[in-house]
C-alpha cells in the first residue's frame, strides 16, 4: 500500500544489550527556555527507551518511555537541578508497531505542546511547567541509554529531531511538518537532508539513523559515538 513517491523513512534497530549512542558537547548549544523534539520509535523489548537523554551528575533533558508502554515522561531541570519542567502524557503503542512523537515547550510562556501520531494530546498532559532556564549545556547526550553506558531497551528509532525553538503543534500545518495522517495510518514526513523543512534552517540535533552510519548527525552540533555498530537498518 506504499505510494512509489512515498517517503520512506530510514532506522535502525538498537539491540537492548550493547547498542547506543552518545556525545560530550552539542555544537552551538545553550541554555534556553523552548525546544522542540520529534522522533519514530517502534518498542521490541520491555524496560524503558530514551530517544533522547541529556545530562551529567543531573539530567537537563530527559524524554522517556515507561515500561507499560503507555506513558511519556518529560522531565527538564536548571543549572541548580531544579524541575523546569516535569510532564507526562499518555501514550498508546502497542508492542510491534510505530509511532510518531512530536513535542514542543515553551516555559517562558508556560505552554508545552505534545502530538502522538498526529494527534493533539496536549490536554492530557500531567505536571507543570515554569518560567525558568532549562541547563542544555552538559557533558553527556544520549540515545538509547540513560546513563552513558547501560543500553535501554529493544527497538528501532528514526528521524530524531530537536532544536531549541519552539513549534506551536496545536497548528495542524505545523503538526504535518513531521508526521501526516493520524492514528494507525500516521506516517513519516520527509524532514530535509540536513532537518531543515520544518523550520527553513537545520536543527542542532537531526538523526535519520541510517544503520550503517546512525551517529551521523545531518544537524549542525556534530556526530554522534556509535557505540557496538553498525546497527540493523530498516527502510
Amino acid at each position: 500500500g506504499r505510494g512509489p513517491n512515498q517517503y520512506n523513512a530510514p532506522a535502525s534497530y538498537f539491540d537492548g544489550v550493547s547498542d547506543y549512542m552518545t556525545r560530550s558537547s552539542i555544537t552551538g548549544l545553550s541554555d534556553g527556555k523552548q525546544f522542540t523534539l520529534s522522533f519514530w520509535a517502534k518498542y521490541d523489548g520491555t524496560g524503558y527507551l530514551f530517544p533522547l537523554n541529556i545530562r551529567d551528575s543531573q539530567y537537563g533533558l530527559q524524554v522517556s518511555m515507561r515500561s507499560s508502554n503507555t506513558t511519556i515522561t518529560i522531565t527538564a531541570q536548571n543549572a541548580s537541578a531544579g524541575n523546569v519542567i516535569n510532564a507526562s502524557f499518555p501514550l498508546v503503542a502497542p508492542q510491534g508497531r510505530w509511532f510518531q512523537v512530536v513535542m514542543s515547550f515553551d516555559c517562558a510562556t508556560t505552554t508545552g505542546k505534545c502530538v502522538v501520531d498526529g494527534i493533539d494530546v496536549s490536554s492530557s498532559i500531567s505536571g507543570f511547567v515554569l518560567n525558568d532556564t532549562i541547563d542544555f549545556t552538559k557533558s553527556v547526550y544520549n540515545v538509547m541509554t540513560y546513563n552513558n553506558t547501560t543500553p535501554s531497551q529493544k527497538g528501532y528509532v528514526s528521524n530524531v529531531w530537536f532544536n531549541t525553538s519552539y513549534i506551536d503543534l496545536s497548528v495542524q500545518a505545523n503538526r504535518e511538518k513531521f508526521v501526516t495522517g493520524t492514528g494507525i495510518d500516521a506516517k513519516p514526513v520527509d524532514l530535509g537532508a540536513n532537518g531543515e523543512l520544518p523550520t527553513g534552517t537545520s536543527p542542532l540535533i537531526y538523526l535519520p539513523m541510517y544503520g550503517n552510519n546512525a551517529g551521523k548527525n545531518y544537524g549542525t552540533g556534530g556526530d554522534f559515538t556509535v557505540n557496538s555498530g553498525p546497527y540493523t537498518g530498516a527502510r
